[in-house]
């Protein structure tokens, strides 16, 4: 985690003098092997950084919604070209671990707080399969390929939470 808290934040800029992007950057932890989990407290000059190096972001909504840690500027993110994956930080920090209510959620999160330049359905969906894959280095995951592996599941939407979504 970069930073979760603005208190994280504080603190790295106290001790090191410096942003905690600076500070990763400094250890030469930046780069296309890289991705920092949550990625809510960067300036918009780190923004461009993390598209330059090719940096990655986890995007972790329902866990930064439950903590009031801020809302990741992931519209600003796609536009610049920065890897976002989707993830669900662990049950500790959003109480579970669904992959799709975090999908749900992240959609829903930007739709609100971004209105017109929030990312689509479409988009939030590829941030969860090939972004994910990209940030975690894999290229044999993330899309649906002759040749690449695949987990296929199913989903029983005679559930009362799954009403109106067939």
């Amino acid at each position: 985690h970069l930073c979760e808290t603005k208190d994280e934040e504080s603190y790295t800029l106290e001790r090191y003098g410096m942003r905690p992007y600076a500070y990763m950057e400094s250890l030469g932890w930046t780069g296309p092997d890289v991705w920092y989990a949550h990625g809510i407290h960067f300036n918009s000059d780190e923004l461009k950084a993390l598209a330059d190096t090719g940096t990655g972001v986890a995007h972790c909504p329902i866990s930064n919604m439950k903590l009031s840690s801020g809302i990741a500027r992931i519209p600003e993110m796609l536009k610049l070209g920065v890897t976002v994956g989707l993830g669900v930080d662990g049950s500790a920090s959003n109480d579970g671990s669904n992959l799709l209510e975090e999908l749900r959620v992240a959609y829903l999160l930007h739709r609100l707080h971004s209105s017109e330049k929030a990312p689509s359905g479409y988009d939030v969906l590829k941030i969860a399969t090939v972004g994910s894959a990209k940030i975690l280095g894999r290229d044999d995951i993330g899309s649906l390929e002759v040749g690449k592996a695949g987990d296929l599941f199913a989903i029983d939407t005679r559930r009362l939470e799954m009403v109106g979504a067939d």
